[in-house]
This record gives structure tokens, C-alpha cells and sequence, in this order.
């Protein structure tokens, strides 16, 4: 079984990221592959899957130290990732198709190329923590600490935003707007409450 599934992954294919912990129901889907069962350990590669149940959660360190948990209900493509280790840069796109994510860059490394996208709109990361909600038509981030700046996909304006405010863009072709953390819901998430950082 084990062979089996190591012989799916193609040989060329680096690992991008390592599954730290996953609660109840998490899936990953190489690309190419089956989906199947996420576990601790797992090595994850451009282009995987990553899909969980309600009540269930899977978290992952990136290979550059940055971690993206992906809450319940999530779903998210690791559409690309590349870490530079000679300039200590991060750079790629990870594809928040639906649910709830909290991303925690890593301080030491720039990842200024690194892109998280939704259906709406792409996410420009600058040494931050925050929280994503991604809705069919709305997208939600919830700024920890750091800078992040949000460009809806459709000719909206684009946003650049601080640690303890959040970010609206409520379609393609919304401009994004800026208010204090937590004032912002979608019909899939009320307004934060008591936000807490770790």
C-alpha cells in the first residue's frame, strides 16, 4: 500500500510542505492521484489538495518555516510554492477555494512573491499572521499582525492593511475596504470574536 502510494507521487516532485497535526476528518489529493486520508508527517507537493469535514482541521509547515491551518469545512490547493534558501525568499500561489485559513509567515524570510488567492481576490503577504475567510462571493481577512494587502480580481481597487484591522472584499469587482479586526461577515462567518493571535 505504502509502495503504491509512493509510486503515484512522480519522483520529480518535491515536497513543498509537512503536515504537522490533522484532526478528525483531513484529505489531501496529489496531483494525479487519488484523494485520501491526511496524517501527521505526510509530505505534501505543487498542485495538491487539501480538503477537511466539519469539526476537523489540518495544519502544515511549509518548507521556508511559514504554517497554514486550514480550519473546518476548508478546502485549499497548493497551486505553487518555491523557497529560495540562498536569498531567504518565499515565493508562489496557494488557492483558498473555500473556508476558513490562518496563515503565520515566517519572519526570517522574505515572502513578498508569495499570492493566496480566492475566488475573489489575491492576498500579498508581508511578514504577517492573519486569518482568511473565503465565502463563493466574498472574501474576508482578519489581520493579526503585520501587513497584507488584498487586490480583488475584477477591477476593484486594491487595499494595503495593518495587524488589528480587517479586510472586505465582497466580489471580483468590489473595491476591497479596510475596518477595525473582526467588523466584517459573510453568510458563511459571523464577525470575528475575540480574535486570539496563537
Amino acid at each position: 500500500m505504502v509502495l503504491g502510494a509512493l509510486a503515484a507521487t512522480p519522483a520529480s516532485a518535491a515536497g513543498i510542505a509537512t503536515v504537522t497535526d490533522v484532526v478528525n476528518n483531513g484529505y489531501r489529493q496529489p496531483p494525479g492521484d487519488r484523494e485520501r486520508r491526511a496524517a501527521t508527517s505526510d509530505e505534501l507537493v505543487s498542485e495538491e489538495a487539501l480538503r477537511t469535514d466539519r469539526d476537523s482541521s489540518i495544519a502544515l509547515t511549509f518548507i521556508d518555516g511559514s504554517e497554514l491551518n486550514v480550519e473546518a469545512q476548508s478546502e485549499v490547493v497548493l497551486s505553487d510554492y518555491v523557497f529560495d534558501s540562498a536569498q531567504a525568499s518565499t515565493s508562489g500561489v496557494i488557492s483558498l477555494n473555500s473556508g476558513l485559513f490562518h496563515f503565520n509567515s515566517n519572519d526570517a524570510v522574505q515572502d513578498d512573491g508569495l499570492v493566496l488567492r480566492t475566488p475573489v481576490a489575491t492576498i500579498g503577504i508581508r511578514g504577517t499572521q492573519f486569518l482568511v475567510t473565503v465565502a463563493d462571493d466574498a472574501t474576508i481577512v482578519d489581520i493579526l499582525e503585520g501587513k497584507v494587502e488584498v487586490k480583488p480580481l475584477g477591477g476593484g481597487k486594491p487595499i494595503l492593511c495593518e495587524g488589528g484591522q480587517s479586510i472586505l472584499v465582497a466580489g471580483a469587482n468590489s473595491d476591497a475596504v479596510c475596518g477595525d479586526l473582526g467588523s466584517f461577515s459573510t453568510a458563511a462567518a459571523p464577525p470575528t470574536q475575540d480574535v486570539d493571535p496563537h
